[in-house]
């Protein structure tokens, strides 16, 4: 017991400086997953001094002045950008690359087909705002490589 307990007490200090990761998995053709990435999240430092009124005003949301960054991932020879993630129902997506057309699938969670089609590469819009909250699986297939995106509706 005295050893768990002087593990446990060693272990404290770097639990308290983990830092939260995101996964991004990639599958193959048959579903099997190929590759793992892990994305260590990082939270900006601020010089800015703490007083009284930002105490009274961190319940507030702050205001989105801007729209939220595109997400984009070179997977391989293509670039792809998703925006807005999180969505209110509108959702773009932009491949860059050889100028291959792909096969395009949205699933819900539990793997029920939402949409799906061959796109030639210009921009594509999704609608989703027909769609529950919630969140949805982007599928993108070229050939015999697919990437999987996951996107947040609400």
């Amino acid at each position: 017991m005295q050893q768990f307990l002087t593990s446990l007490l060693l272990l404290l200090p770097m639990l308290s400086q983990a830092q939260p990761v995101e996964m991004t998995f990639e599958h193959d053709a048959a579903g099997n997953m190929i590759r793992c990435y892990v994305v260590h999240l990082t939270q900006p430092k601020t010089d800015k001094p703490i007083t009284p009124e930002t105490i009274a005003n961190a319940d507030k949301p702050a205001a989105q002045t801007a729209a939220p960054e595109p997400v984009v991932v070179q997977h391989g020879e293509h670039t792809v950008r998703i925006y807005p993630n999180p969505t209110q129902g509108q959702l773009r997506v932009e491949v860059q690359g050889n100028g291959q057309p792909y096969t395009y699938r949205l699933l819900s969670m539990s793997g029920t087909s939402i949409t799906q089609g061959q796109h030639d590469g210009s921009p594509l819009p999704l609608d989703l705002s027909s769609q529950p909250d919630g969140a949805y699986l982007l599928q993108l297939i070229w050939g015999d490589d697919r990437c999987t995106y996951k996107i947040i509706k609400n």
